[in-house]
């Protein structure tokens, strides 16, 4: 019976998700697909996730950050001054992370980052007014759920809470931040499509434990080579023989990866759905796809691994103080 239900109810939420993306296509055509793509991660997300914020300032902050997170890059993407481009995102991912402080822990800031990230150093095929209306749209049905699944409001005191949870995770804040920076700079001097998969690994890998970053990164890079063998197999195998069963197998690939918790499994179906997604609407050759795929994670895996150990040691030194200071004061 349980069983049974699991299933039911993973249906019901397949439907939900095609139903939600349906409607975005309806509107904003599949040009909206990571808007949408997106959205109905945070809806999934918050609906069991608190942000440990009053609830009137949640449901304002979901309509804000989705129109942020998409129009902020266009018009990164529009200038030419790489100084002027690097203080917007620091400014941009310091917003973010502060108003998700007290719940960065959870991950929270991912489907925004990485809306931003997937953005940045991409040629828009929407008009501004729309990406405007689907972010706006996509932040408002999160507020809508957000409301109905969390009715407690939180405690008082939120610019207090604000600044404590950001003094809390100020290493983590500044490794993120510096780590974006640098990832975007490397891809806006390679000057190359599909460079954003760079930040999007440096976003994926930089965690707050140094341990869950060096473990990400061999369940990414392992999943990532997989993710490529069986799409390279899709391909050049079952493409041919099998076209009629193309979409449907698209679709249940596309989908079927929201109802996996494994991030190893995860992480194969992403590769798999970035790469076909990346062959379609850029019309490069896949094998060139698949050169950059793997170019720009390890760039990023390497980003990540080399500011998360910084990091560590810089808090390492910094305990070490603190407990050298508080032994002499015991003594003293």
């Amino acid at each position: 019976m349980k069983i049974a239900k699991k299933l039911w109810n993973n249906f019901l939420l397949l439907l939900f998700i095609l139903l939600f993306i349906q409607v975005f296509n309806i509107l904003f055509s599949k040009n909206s697909i990571y808007i949408s793509a997106f959205s109905i991660t945070a809806v999934l997300m918050f609906s069991q996730m608190s942000l440990n914020l009053p609830r009137w300032l949640a449901i304002i902050l979901f309509p804000t950050l989705f129109p942020a997170m998409v129009i902020l890059p266009a018009i990164i993407n529009q200038s030419h001054y790489l100084w002027f481009n690097v203080t917007v995102i620091l400014i941009s991912v310091l917003l973010v992370l502060y108003f998700l402080g007290p719940s960065l822990m959870y991950n929270s800031y991912i489907p925004f980052l990485l809306l931003y990230a997937i953005n940045l150093n991409t040629q828009q095929t929407m008009s501004a007014k729309m990406m405007l209306l689907a972010s706006f749209l996509g932040g408002l049905a999160t507020s809508v759920v957000y409301y109905f699944n969390h009715p407690k409001d939180s405690e008082p005191g939120v610019l207090v809470k604000l600044a404590k949870s950001f003094k809390k995770n100020i290493l983590f804040i500044i490794k993120i931040s510096t780590a974006i920076v640098i990832a975007y700079v490397i891809g806006y001097e390679l000057d190359y499509v599909k460079t954003s998969w760079i930040i999007l690994t440096v976003i994926a890998l930089t965690e707050i434990d140094l341990e869950y970053t060096y473990k990400k990164l061999w369940q990414r890079t392992t999943a990532t080579f997989l993710g490529i063998g069986f799409y390279s197999l899709f391909l050049f195998i079952f493409s041919d023989k099998y076209a009629q069963f193309i979409p449907i197998v698209l679709i249940v690939i596309s989908y079927v990866y929201t109802f996996v918790q494994n991030y190893f499994i995860k992480i194969i179906f992403i590769t798999f759905n970035a790469l076909n997604a990346a062959v379609t609407s850029t019309h490069l050759p896949a094998v060139s796809m698949i050169e950059s795929r793997v170019i720009f994670i390890l760039i990023g895996s390497v980003i990540a691994v080399v500011l998360g150990w910084i990091s560590h040691k810089i808090y390492e030194y910094i305990s070490v103080n603190k407990e050298y200071i508080s032994v002499n004061k015991i003594e003293k």
